[in-house]
């Protein structure tokens, strides 16, 4: 399963990431509750801009998914902003609620 960078960077954003451009990389870190967590990825800004399986499945594993499939419904959208919450939650990455200040 290949996918374009432009497509998951568009996921990312939808989803809650905030992109913090490095010199060689993009690098994405979701933020609940206005506060940056530890879940986060990078796509290098070098000129291809098909990601392949191997790399996809590093993405998949920093943005705690547990399934090639889970992967292509973040990407293609079935999972929402809400769901992915949902889901980090359920694994105890995230609170149920977001601590305030």
């Amino acid at each position: 399963m290949n996918r374009k960078a432009r497509e998951l960077r568009s996921a990312l954003a939808l989803k809650g990431f905030s992109l913090e451009r490095k010199t060689t990389d993009d690098l994405f870190y979701f933020y609940f509750g206005g506060k940056k967590t530890q879940v986060h990825t990078k796509i290098s800004m070098g000129r291809g801009e098909e990601l392949r399986a191997a790399l996809l499945s590093k993405i998949k594993t920093q943005l705690c998914l547990d399934t090639h499939a889970q992967l292509g419904d973040f990407i293609d959208c079935p999972m929402t902003h809400e769901l992915y919450i949902q889901h980090l939650q359920t694994k105890g990455i995230l609170e149920k609620r977001p601590k305030t200040t």
